[in-house]
């Protein structure tokens, strides 16, 4: 069970918002990547991609780095 206080203090988890890009490890060891659904204090919901948007749950544990959206010029 992770943390609570200390993910709660760490100010880079917060700038984490939906429409965000993730990269986290695998069980295997391997890399993967998803955009961002849901942003919540101890984990971030990404959507994998695939027909129908496949879930998956990231949290401190299999986290590795994240990008932030580009703005969009009008």
């Amino acid at each position: 069970m992770p943390n609570l206080h200390a993910l709660s203090t760490r100010t880079w988890w917060r700038n984490i918002a939906p429409g965000s890009t993730v990269h986290y490890s695998t069980p295997h060891g391997g890399r993967g990547k998803g955009r961002v659904v849901m942003s919540l204090p101890t984990h971030l919901v990404l959507n994998i991609g695939g027909q129908h948007g496949t879930p998956k749950v990231v949290d401190d544990a299999n986290y590795i780095s994240h990008t932030t959206p580009r703005e969009k010029k009008p």
